[in-house]
């Protein structure tokens, strides 16, 4: 017996997505409530060049959007929804910066519906959201972390939710459609903001960022034409390079330094694999100095054990490990794509400054051996041309013979 029909392809894809925009069982969208959320904090960072005694007025739209979302917090799964996603933090941060009664009183208004929940958190929102009217104190780097945490839970939990915000330009309607920045562009503008005024709050955009490489849509914001990767490429690489890792640092430093080091090379290698860029001797000198003092962290503890050390459970050592594990692999990867595009002008500037030395060539083999074998010997065919004491010590340490193209 012939079965019906299914229906269009098209039509099973539209309501996928209608499905997985809406807010738990309601038919309240995902994408227009953060889009609402992103509105509201641009207009308050646009206010902050103006002089403090200026009143920020609310645009006629804006106004309305916020006050349906106001009505919105007033359902619960509305309502557990902007707190999983830290709103409440977010529209504390307006407060504190608003100079509009109205617009003070929408986001207040919005804390207090949310917490009709009699949710704790909630209710100590709403407190905060009426205190801060008591008092004037600037928060733009806390709102900006705020974002940037909203932002990377977002496209961590929901990549659909990613996948639609990185590729749906903005309406005709939209009246501020010639000012809107792409998603990459506006995590790009926040982080570099960070790096000076906030570095430790890098991470969160630096994973956004990374984040956006693993889905077709997100590589497209961020390598298509008149995108923002060669822009991004060249500030991850002053971070790494300028910030982190350094040649006088100890190598505990890594400990200290892996959750931000792992996105920013993760993002790195994905760019570079997709854009083609040049490697730079210092960026391949961070490289390897991450290994060696991986290397140089795991025989201390062979040696014997900090205070520090001792004095953590072995689930803090474990989570720890695992973290560490993730950068090296993630730096070992890398490294061994690297090798295998350098040429011996490359090489020969990473030797003479001071990038590769014995000690430090024989901890990136360590790491690398087995499993990148072929950028290994790639790296000892080079090596016999430009060192050729070092590249017998490889060989002779590691049994590796060169192989490297002409």
């Amino acid at each position: 017996m012939d079965r019906n029909p299914s229906p269009p392809p098209e039509e099973d894809e539209t309501e996928a997505g209608e499905e997985a925009d809406a807010i738990g069982e309601t038919v309240y969208s995902k994408h227009w409530l953060f889009s609402t959320l992103t509105r509201l904090i641009q207009m308050v960072t646009d206010q902050e060049g103006v002089q403090s005694d200026t009143s920020m007025e609310l645009t006629d739209d804006l106004e309305e959007d916020l006050c349906k979302v106001w009505d919105m917090a007033m359902d619960k799964d509305v309502a557990v929804f902007l707190q999983e996603f830290k709103a409440p933090d977010i529209l504390l941060g307006v407060i504190a910066k608003s100079r509009s009664p109205r617009l003070t009183e929408i986001c207040v208004g919005i804390l207090g519906n949310m917490a009709c929940f009699h949710d704790t958190s909630l209710c100590y929102y709403y407190c905060s959201g009426t205190m801060i009217l008591l008092r004037s104190w600037k928060l733009a780097v806390d709102l900006l972390v705020k974002v940037g945490e909203l932002v990377d839970k977002l496209f961590d939990e929901d990549e659909e939710m990613m996948k639609s915000w990185v590729s749906t330009p903005p309406s005709d309607s939209d009246p501020n459609k010639d000012t809107q920045q792409d998603v990459a562009s506006s995590l790009l503008e926040a982080a570099t903001q960070l790096r000076s005024e906030s570095p430790e709050a890098l991470e969160v955009y630096l994973h956004s960022l990374q984040l956006l490489t693993t889905v077709e849509e997100g590589m497209q914001a961020l390598v298509s034409d008149g995108a923002c990767g060669h822009a991004v490429w060249t500030f991850v690489c002053k971070i790494i390079c300028e910030d982190l890792c350094q040649a006088d640092d100890p190598p505990l430093i890594l400990q200290e330094q892996k959750a931000l080091l792992a996105p920013a090379l993760a993002l790195l290698s994905s760019l570079h694999s997709s854009l083609q860029t040049d490697i730079s001797s210092e960026l391949l000198g961070s490289l390897i100095r991450i290994l060696q003092f991986n290397a140089e962290c795991r025989q201390s503890r062979k040696t014997g054990n900090s205070d520090s050390e001792k004095s953590q459970t072995e689930e803090e050592k474990q989570a720890e490990d695992e973290q560490l594990k993730a950068l090296v692999e993630t730096t070992a990867e890398f490294l061994s794509v690297v090798l295998m595009e350098m040429n011996k002008d490359l090489l020969s500037s990473i030797v003479k400054e001071g990038h590769l030395t014995e000690k430090s060539c024989v901890s990136a083999v360590g790491t690398l051996v087995p499993q990148h074998i072929t950028s290994v010997q790639h790296l000892v065919g080079l090596l016999s041309e430009v060192e050729p004491k070092l590249a017998d010590i490889i060989k002779k340490d590691f049994s590796i013979s060169s192989n490297v193209s002409s």
